[in-house]
């Protein structure tokens, strides 16, 4: 409450339960905290003019990591469940009746029948004693045909093959205590069986209600694909990243992040739509992605722990990053591209300068393939690794910096050097020909006896082009590389039915055995092959 005079009347603030209170009806509301996260921290804050501020917090909750003014996330997501019956299996040894005595933790979701049964095995008598919690029982099973006498009589006379108990839902075991079986003479040697079965909670769709407004990834604790520098932070991901929000019909989005190409990063925006948006930039790492509002002011942030702000960055994706010493005090202040645009020196007259903290950055390695081989002539290029050693480069700002100048020599250097090191395998290039409306798998064996080895290829329908009655004129064919090498057999078999196989038409034999593609008897690089068979002339 504003006033210019004091007053004698004024009433304080009381709460007088955890719903009431009682307050100076002159006082004008300032800020309202609308909802918290799960650290307790502030996620909505209305204020005296009712314009609503999100709030995200990142680091454990210690650390606001986005502000973004008229902007509310109510969406909520609550579990849901539903009790069904669920049956838990347990074998019994015959062979080893010792090794049947043992205990089965489980948890019943509402209270019920816990129902046993044994069901033994064709063939056999079994007999089981436990206890279920502190409640005793004994079953038995006669499916033997042979008259086994005592104590299988006596059994029998005793006990039936199931028990049923009533248990409060909880934490429950079943313990086995004992066994004992035999089977008949004509009877191979099988386990036997006993289960039990209790009330379990499955889960079903959730209750949702509300909406969000505001969506940010920073990548410092995911550890998705990560890459070991980020956008003014210590991470970013590398590959396809996926954003899904239940947003606000009734307002427009966008989405905004960081790519790193061509040595900087790079901001992107575009328009969020339908609630859904992937980003692919390959193998450019991308960070701080965000979803708000149009009519929306957002603000992030990055923080070195402990020790101060790091960064801000405003709704146009500009930045200011900020450095600090060993003893946290800050340095110096960056803009956008990292230049200094301020800078703090701390030290006594005629006290000499530290010298600034050189940073080197870690190993990094990635596989790449040859991409100058002639795939005209079956060639194909093979992988190799390009490794960037650790302290190849230095830093005065940062690790991520120096990680980021090994990153770049990776991305520069690293497809030429696959194409002066790697090699060109070389292969048949196969034309496969599959008129047939159904996927098939063309396979090879090869190796030597006992060590055979089976490829296979999946061989989709091919396109119908032409309708002149010659299936090599009528149809596109698949092409597969099929590396050089002396085949046992090749054979054909539709995906949904593997044993329905057959041999298929081959331009360079007539048989589907004995292939031998291997360079000095085969010196050719294409070969034919038709699914259903091609009267080819040898």
């Amino acid at each position: 409450m504003e006033n210019d005079v004091p007053l004698s009347d004024y009433s304080s603030f009381k709460l007088l339960n955890s719903a009431q209170y009682s307050m100076d009806n002159r006082c004008a509301l300032e800020m309202e905290y609308l909802d918290y996260d799960s650290y307790g921290n502030p996620a909505n804050i209305a204020d005296k003019a009712g314009v609503k501020t999100a709030y995200i917090w990142g680091y454990k909750g210690l650390y606001p990591v986005a502000k973004v003014v008229n902007a509310r996330n109510t969406f909520k997501s609550v579990p849901q469940y539903r009790d069904e019956r669920t049956t838990k299996y347990v074998n019994l040894k015959y062979s080893s009746l010792s090794a049947n005595v043992k205990s089965y933790n489980f948890y019943t979701s509402k209270a019920g029948d816990v129902e046993i049964v044994l069901a033994g095995a064709l063939g056999f008598n079994w007999y089981v004693s436990g206890h279920l919690d502190n409640k005793a029982f004994n079953l038995v099973q006669m499916r033997s045909s042979d008259n086994m006498g005592k104590p299988w009589t006596d059994y029998q006379n005793a006990y039936t093959y199931s028990a049923t108990f009533y248990v409060s839902a909880g934490y429950h075991t079943f313990s086995i205590l004992s066994t004992d079986a035999c089977k008949e003479s004509s009877a191979n040697v099988y386990d036997g069986d006993i289960h039990f079965s209790y009330w379990t909670r499955k889960s079903i769709a959730p209750e949702t209600s509300g909406t969000d407004d505001v969506f940010y990834e920073n990548f410092e604790t995911t550890h998705l694909r990560p890459a070991s520098f980020g956008y003014h932070s210590n991470n970013s991901c590398i590959g396809p990243y996926t954003v899904s929000l239940v947003t606000n019909p009734e307002r427009k989005y966008v989405i905004d992040y960081q790519v790193f190409k061509n040595g900087k990063w790079e901001y992107m925006k575009h328009d969020f739509v339908n609630g859904r948006d992937s980003i692919n930039e390959g193998v450019y790492p991308i960070d701080d992605v965000r979803v708000y509002p149009k009519d929306a002011s957002i603000t992030t942030y990055g923080y070195y722990p402990l020790i101060g702000l790091r960064s801000a960055t405003n709704e146009r994706g500009v930045t200011e990053s900020y450095r600090y010493d060993d003893f946290s005090r800050l340095v110096s202040v960056m803009d956008n591209d990292m230049n200094v645009v301020k800078e703090y020196d701390y030290f006594y007259q005629n006290q000499s300068v530290e010298p600034e903290l050189t940073y080197y950055n870690e190993q990094i390695r990635e596989t790449f393939t040859r991409n100058t081989c002639d795939a005209s002539l079956g060639e194909m290029g093979e992988s190799i690794d390009y490794v960037v050693p650790a302290k190849k480069y230095s830093s005065t700002l940062s690790q991520e910096d120096a990680n980021q100048k090994a990153y770049i020599d990776l991305r520069n250097n690293g497809q030429q050097y696959a194409n002066e090191h790697a090699e060109c395998n070389s292969n048949i290039i196969v034309s496969v020909y599959n008129p047939m409306e159904q996927d098939y798998y063309l396979t090879f064996d090869w190796g030597v006896q006992g060590s055979i080895v089976t490829d296979y290829y999946e061989i989709p329908p091919s396109r119908k082009i032409a309708d002149t009655g010659d299936v090599l004129k009528d149809y596109e064919p698949i092409k597969v590389y099929v590396p050089r090498r002396f085949y046992r057999d090749t054979r054909v078999a539709p995906q949904d039915d593997h044993w329905a196989y057959e041999e298929p038409s081959i331009k360079s034999t007539p048989y589907a055995f004995d292939i031998n593609y291997n360079i000095e008897y085969y010196t050719g690089h294409e070969d034919t092959y038709v699914i259903g068979g091609y009267p080819f002339a040898y």
